[in-house]
C-alpha cells in the first residue's frame, strides 16, 4: 500500500490539473491506501481542494521558481504537507519525514532535497506564517464572486465563507423504524452526540461527522445521510396515500427513500435517473431501506419513451444545476464551474421542465428543486418557464426557515442548518 499523504496529494493533482471530480479521486485513492487511513486521506484531500488559493499563496514563497509540469506532483505532496500542518495541526516530523520519503515512491529522489528544504523553512517561520491564512473570497473564482455580490450584496461574503467550511453531517431518521427522539437517545449511547435539527421534522445534526458504519442501525435503514434543505422537497411536495409520484433526477435516492418513508411505502412511486450507475445508486439505497419503486433509466431532457400514459399526480424534478449550493460538500465545485456552464444547464432545465410537465394531471404539484444559489436557475428559469406554460402556477409552500423569493424558496448555506437549496411548487390548472 502506498501512503496516504502521497495519495493525497495525486488525488488532488487528478482533480486540480486533470479536471477529476473529487468524489473519483477519492474513489481511486481509496484502493491504494490501508483502510484505516480513508478518513485521513479525505481530509487532507478536502482541505487542499477547499483551501487551494489560500495554500499556493503559502507555498509560492517557498519555491524559488515554479515547478516544470511533469513535476507537478512534487507541488501538490507540498500543498498537502502544508495544509496538514497548518490545519489539521498534525506532527511536524511525521509530515516531512513521509513527504520527503514520498519522493522515492515517485522516483524523484532529487525532488528529496527540494521538498525537506521548503518545508523546514515553512515550520522555520512559526506561527506568524500561518495566522489568518485562510482567504475565503480568493477561494471563489471571479465569475462566482460577481453572481454572489449582484445577488447576495451584503450575504455574499458571509455565503463565501459558509463555502470553504466543511458541512455537518445530517442524517434523515427513517420515521418507520424509529423517531427523532429514540435514535437521539440511541446515537448519545454509542458515544456520538447530537442535536435535533430546528426546522427539518426527520433530521437530525451530528456534532462530529463520522464514517456511517459507526451509525447504529445505518445498515438496517434506521437512518440516512441527507442535508436538511434536501430533506424539504419531499415534506413540501406531501404525497397522499395511492399518489402516482414521479422522482425526478433522483440519484442518489435519498429523496426516493424519503418519499417512501414519509408514507410508509404507500404510493406509487417513479424513480427516474440519466445513467444505469446513478439507477444502481438509488437501488442500493432503497435496499438499505427495504423498500421498493419502479426505476428507470432515462434523459428526462427527451419525450420519454417509458411513459406509459397515466399522468402523476406529483413530481419532484431535482434539476441539474450548478450546485453553487453544496460548495461546502464538493469543493471541487470551486475549481471546475465555469460561468459559460449557466446557460447550457438552463436549456437543460428548461427542457426538463417542459418534457415532464406534459405527464403532470391538471390540479397535479410539481416541485422544482435545485442545489444552486443563483437565481439564473432558480426564479428566471420559472420566470420563462411560466411565460410559454399558461397553466403553470407559482404556489407558495409552508417552508419554515427559507428566503422567499419571487417563486420560491430559498436557503443558503449555514452552518448546523442546510446546504444551500432551492424549491418552487408549481400546480398545474
Amino acid at each position: 500500500m502506498s501512503t496516504v499523504r502521497l495519495q493525497a496529494a495525486l488525488a488532488c493533482q487528478h482533480i486540480l490539473d486533470s479536471g477529476s471530480s473529487l468524489d473519483q479521486a477519492i474513489d481511486t485513492a481509496k484502493k491504494r491506501v490501508e483502510s484505516d487511513d480513508i478518513g485521513q486521506l479525505q481530509a487532507i484531500v478536502y482541505g487542499v481542494i477547499r483551501h487551494h488559493i489560500s495554500l499556493e499563496a503559502l507555498l509560492n514563497p517557498l519555491l524559488k521558481k515554479p515547478l516544470r509540469s511533469k513535476d507537478r506532483d512534487v507541488h501538490f505532496l507540498l500543498l498537502s504537507a502544508i495544509y496538514q500542518l497548518v490545519a489539521m495541526r498534525a506532527p511536524d516530523h511525521a509530515v516531512v519525514n513521509e513527504c520527503v520519503s514520498a519522493t522515492k515512491q515517485l522516483k524523484k529522489n532529487w525532488a528529496r532535497a527540494l521538498v525537506n528544504g521548503c518545508l523546514r523553512e515553512f515550520l522555520r517561520a512559526g506561527a506568524t506564517r500561518q495566522e489568518n491564512w485562510i482567504d475565503s473570497v480568493q477561494e471563489h473564482p471571479d465569475w462566482l464572486k460577481v453572481k454572489l455580490s449582484a445577488e447576495w450584496s451584503d450575504k455574499a461574503y458571509l455565503i463565501m465563507a459558509e463555502n470553504i467550511e466543511p458541512a455537518e453531517l445530517t442524517l434523515r431518521v427513517n420515521r418507520n423504524k424509529s423517531d427523532r427522539t429514540g435514535y437521539l437517545k440511541l446515537l448519545e449511547e454509542n458515544g456520538l452526540p447530537a442535536t435535533l435539527h430546528p426546522f427539518a421534522p426527520d433530521a437530525i445534526v451530528l456534532n462530529e461527522a463520522v464514517p456511517v458504519e459507526r451509525l447504529p442501525g445505518f445498515s438496517d435503514g434506521l437512518a440516512s445521510v441527507q442535508d436538511a434543505a434536501a430533506q424539504m422537497a419531499g415534506i413540501l411536495l406531501n404525497p397522499q396515500v395511492d399518489d402516482h409520484v414521479l422522482d425526478a433526477c433522483s440519484a442518489p435516492g435519498g429523496k426516493t427513500g424519503h418519499l417512501l418513508e414519509i408514507t410508509n411505502g404507500n404510493i406509487d412511486l417513479v424513480s427516474v435517473d440519466i445513467s444505469e450507475k446513478r439507477i444502481n445508486r438509488i437501488r442500493e439505497n432503497l435496499a438499505r431501506l427495504n423498500m421498493e419503486c419502479e426505476l428507470i433509466t432515462d434523459d428526462l431532457s427527451t419525450a420519454p419513451n417509458w411513459w406509459d400514459g397515466r399522468l402523476f399526480d406529483r413530481i419532484l424534478l431535482d434539476a441539474p444545476c450548478s450546485s453553487t449550493g453544496v460548495i461546502r460538500r464538493h469543493p471541487d465545485v470551486l475549481r471546475h464551474r465555469i460561468a459559460q456552464d449557466i446557460p447550457q444547464l438552463n436549456k437543460t432545465q428548461l427542457a426538463i421542465l417542459a418534457q415532464l410537465w406534459r405527464l403532470l394531471k391538471p390540479g397535479g404539484l410539481m416541485l422544482y428543486a435545485t442545489c444552486s444559489i443563483l437565481s439564473e436557475e432558480n426564479d428566471v428559469v420559472i420566470d420563462t418557464f411560466v411565460e410559454t406554460h399558461k397553466d403553470a402556477i407559482p404556489m407558495p409552500l409552508p417552508h419554515p426557515q427559507a428566503l422567499q423569493t419571487r417563486h420560491g424558496y430559498q436557503t443558503l448555506p449555514s452552518r448546523g442548518i442546510s446546504d444551500g437549496f432551492y424549491i418552487c411548487g408549481l400546480l398545474k390548472s
